[in-house]
């Protein structure tokens, strides 16, 4: 008999906590503000160390794979100035 697994409750310290509100709250009024206001490569990089520093990833992500991040927010940035 096959029964799915229990979910795994992550529990994150209180600074962790608060740091990752503060990066969704940034995150958002820059997303859905009118117009959207492009993500600067300073926040990306925070958020990237944020992640990096209170994940629990084992390896941490590589150089290549942060690239890739950042590539990516180029192109929401991009999108995001072709619908003005």
């Amino acid at each position: 008999m096959n029964s799915d697994p229990e979910p795994i409750e992550e529990v994150f310290s209180e600074e962790e906590r608060l740091k990752r509100e503060d990066l969704d709250r940034r995150l958002n009024e820059m997303l859905y503000s009118n117009p959207p206001i492009k993500p600067d490569l300073a926040f990306v990089t925070e958020m990237i160390e944020t992640m990096m520093t209170y994940s629990n990833c084992t390896p941490p992500p590589d150089e290549q794979s942060i690239q890739m991040i950042k590539y990516r927010v180029d192109q929401e940035n991009e999108h995001i100035d072709q619908n003005k």
